[in-house]
């Protein structure tokens, strides 16, 4: 029974993984040209510093 319940919480944890990479991919190929540069006002992190820090998370959890 509880391999069951943990093949189930995989196959969701997976599923949820593979939306979320879904969605930012399809946000990386919306950016315009110099789209990665852009911030959301002065002193706030690029958006390639952000997209690089949840790359960095996702490996942090891997681990």
């Amino acid at each position: 029974m509880a391999e069951a319940a943990n093949k189930t919480l995989i196959e969701a944890l997976l599923d949820s993984y593979n939306r979320n990479n879904i969605i930012l991919l399809n946000l990386l190929h919306a950016l315009p040209e110099g789209g990665l540069e852009a911030k959301a006002m002065e002193g706030s992190p690029s958006v390639a510093a952000m997209f690089s820090h949840i790359h960095q998370t996702r490996l942090f959890w891997l681990t």
